[in-house]
């Protein structure tokens, strides 16, 4: 796996020595792969582009502590799997650390996220989620802790609509712009 930049902070935080078995060593990563599998269109594409993607290695896992970090938790389902190879190559611990706010709105500004109804952080909480993905625990970014990573933490200037819930524009419900038209007709 190519060395995360989010990852050695994290084994900081979490006070594990980093080096062979931390900090992204311990799972094999395709360096050709490079979609990210929650875009996939099915469910079952995203669970084989996890498996494509991503190789435990064993001796490396067996009966350690791992935190595994991650950009995001869209839906949930490619974390549990993920959650689920580790486990299966012999860690005794997964702590899963998400280096952004919980994705609770879809991004209408480009970014293609889901419907609210399938984005796992608008309908659960952390623990619930926690249970779902299969971790020990989990945590996030603070929307405050991205705003200072970003220097925008008295500025403002970018967009956390997909984190709050608050839209920098008026958003226009095209199904019912849809209907009225069709009324009208």
């Amino acid at each position: 796996m190519w060395p995360s930049p989010r990852a050695p902070g994290s084994a900081v935080s979490a006070r594990l020595r980093s080096g062979q078995g931390g900090c992204g060593i311990a799972v094999a990563k395709s360096p050709w792969h490079q979609e990210k599998s929650s875009d996939a269109p099915s469910q079952a594409i995203r669970d084989f582009g996890v498996k494509l993607k991503l190789n435990p290695v064993r001796y490396l896992l067996q009966g350690k502590r791992v935190v595994l970090v991650d950009d995001s938790i869209v839906r949930g389902t490619t974390s549990r799997k993920i959650v689920r190879m580790v486990r299966q190559a012999g860690a005794r611990e997964i702590h899963l650390r998400i280096s952004c706010p919980p994705t609770i709105s879809p991004c209408f500004y480009g970014v293609d996220t889901p419907t609210r109804s399938e984005l796992i952080a608008s309908n659960h909480n952390v623990e619930e989620i926690r249970r779902f993905v299969e971790a020990d625990s989990v945590g996030y970014l603070s929307i405050g802790s991205l705003r200072k990573a970003v220097a925008d933490d008295e500025k403002h200037e970018y967009c956390y609509a997909c984190y709050t819930g608050d839209y920098p524009t008026e958003l226009v419900n095209i199904e019912e712009l849809i209907a009225a038209r069709q009324k009208r007709k």
